[in-house]
C-alpha cells in the first residue's frame, strides 16, 4: 500500500500545473499515509520507498504553504514517525 501512496505521491506532479488540484489529491495521499504511519511497522516501508524526503520537498514547496490541510498532513505524519530514529534522520 505504502509503495503504490509513494508511487501516486510521485504521478501527482504531472497533472499538469494547477497546484489547487495536486493539492486536493496530495491531501488524500498525504492523510492516508498519516493513518498508516499508525503502525510502527510502516515505518521501513516509508523510508525504503522514500516517501519522507518528497513529504519534506512538499512541505518546504512555497506553492503549497497556502493549502493548510496539506500542511497539517505532512506535520502530523513526521512527527508521528520522529520517535523511530531511522525516520527521524
Amino acid at each position: 500500500m505504502i509503495s503504490v501512496l509513494s508511487k501516486a505521491l510521485q504521478t501527482t506532479f504531472t497533472f499538469g500545473n494547477n497546484v489547487n488540484k495536486q493539492s486536493m489529491i496530495l491531501v488524500q495521499i498525504s492523510g492516508t499515509l498519516r493513518n498508516l504511519a499508525n503502525v510502527e511497522e510502516s515505518y521501513g516501508l516509508l523510508l525504503s520507498c522514500k516517501v519522507l524526503p518528497k513529504l519534506c520537498e512538499i512541505y518546504a514547496d512555497d506553492r503549497f504553504k497556502g493549502h493548510k490541510e496539506l500542511i497539517m498532513n505532512i506535520s502530523r505524519l513526521l512527527s508521528k514517525v520522529s520517535i523511530d530514529f531511522n525516520c527521524a534522520s
